[in-house]
This record gives C-alpha cells, sequence and structure tokens, in this order.
C-alpha cells in the first residue's frame, strides 16, 4: 500500500492496522473516518505533517503511531513532533506509544 484512501465503503471502522507498507500519503479528498479511534502507521514512508494534519480531523481519534516513519526520525525531537501533533488534536491520548497525559 502506497497511498491510504479507498475505505470511503467503511465508515464504522474503529482500528486501523497499517504496519509495514510503503504509504507516503492520502488520497487528496479524504473522507472522515467518523468511528476510528486508533491508526497505526509505524514503518511507512511518511515524510511530512500535512498527512498527519488530515488524520487528526477524526473527532475520535485518541491513539496514533508513526514510530520509523520519515517524519519522526527526522524531526529535531520526538516531545516538538508530539506537541505539534497534539496542538492539532487535543484528544490524542497516546502518541507513538507514549501516553500523552504523562
Amino acid at each position: 500500500i502506497t497511498v491510504l484512501g479507498g475505505y470511503e465503503g467503511i465508515p464504522a471502522v474503529k482500528i486501523l492496522h497499517l504496519r509495514r507498507n510503503k504509504i507516503e500519503k492520502l488520497e487528496d479528498e479524504v473522507p472522515p473516518l467518523e468511528s476510528l479511534v486508533k491508526i497505526n502507521l509505524r514503518s511507512n514512508c511518511i515524510k511530512n505533517f500535512e498527512i498527519l494534519e488530515k488524520l487528526l480531523k477524526n473527532e475520535k481519534l485518541v491513539d496514533l503511531n508513526i514510530l520509523n516513519n520519515p517524519l519522526e526520525t527526522n524531526t529535531s525531537s520526538f516531545n516538538v513532533l508530539m506537541s505539534e501533533v497534539l496542538a492539532k488534536n487535543t484528544r490524542i491520548q497516546r502518541f507513538c506509544k507514549v501516553d500523552t497525559k504523562e
């Protein structure tokens, strides 16, 4: 999988486990996943924050994992990246396996 999309027919999905793919981007028109609470994008090819911004618009999303993506490994610090994510979605409770309340 190189592009995240094509899930229009499954709006009730709660968990997306897409670890170890080659996802670089989202489709241009990403429909909201109204029930999505967790997405694991570990070990993909995500390079820019704009991709995450689209996902962070999902109101029920509380768990996001982007470990081992170029975005995570090229950021100056993990805490800076987590701060950017939390600024876009204050409901995130777990980011890259770290409890955001700690």
